[in-house]
């Protein structure tokens, strides 16, 4: 079970603009503490809209999907970080780091089996229509994945979903959450592994309907 969380709420389920604390707990049992306090983030340029991760599955309206310009609602897994250092200056973190080489890519094309994977043409031949090749992609200097439709991707769900940085608190992002530099450095210097860290993103009004029934930071 996680005892770290990065909790971001929104307005409602179409407000790009949010607000984003760190949260953590000695174990299941014990209460959530305060990490760290809130700070700006944005989330996707149309809103939110019900992910696939670690919470009960939500047969409800919106569903997120491919394209749609909605980062996803739920609790999501924290995957590992990237960026444009090598990994020998990353070493102060304590979650795997994956350094963006011109081969890593990050496939968007639902039809193809590398769907919702980060991949590396060095080493696996493509067989996609469509990509992000991350280290072209400024705003991806630093961040960390975000485990939306993840292990199993289903198609059309939603893919390369991320923590990045952001170009304003006035730009949202394709999908993804994102920060300032300072504030994504905070969290990535946070984050450990070790303490199955978590993403809680969701629309106000449902995290306060869900607080208790999930068991999430107050």
């Amino acid at each position: 079970m996680y005892t770290q969380a990065v909790v971001v709420t929104t307005a409602d389920w179409t407000s790009m603009q949010g607000n984003a604390q760190l949260f953590e707990r000695q174990n299941v049992n014990s209460p959530w503490k305060l990490a760290h306090e809130a700070f700006p983030v944005v989330v996707g340029r149309s809103g939110l809209a019900w992910g696939i991760g670690l919470h009960p599955f939500q047969n409800l309206s919106p569903l997120k999907r491919e394209g749609d310009g909605k980062s996803p609602a739920g609790i999501f897994s924290i995957g590992t970080a990237f960026g444009f250092a090598p990994k020998s200056k990353m070493t102060h973190l304590q979650m795997d780091y994956l350094p963006l080489s011109p081969t890593i890519e990050a496939v968007d094309d639902p039809t193809s089996s590398y769907y919702n994977r980060i991949t590396d043409t060095h080493t696996i031949m493509p067989a996609w229509k469509s990509s992000e090749k991350m280290a072209s992609v400024p705003l991806y200097n630093i961040g960390f994945l975000i485990h939306h439709n993840f292990p199993d991707p289903q198609p059309f769900a939603g893919s390369a979903i991320f923590f990045h940085l952001w170009r304003s608190f006035h730009s949202g992002t394709a999908g993804c959450t994102a920060t300032s530099y300072d504030h994504l450095s905070t969290i990535l210097a946070w984050l450990d592994k070790s303490k199955n860290p978590v993403l809680v993103q969701l629309p106000l009004p449902a995290y306060q309907e869900l607080q208790k029934p999930w068991n999430l930071p107050a």
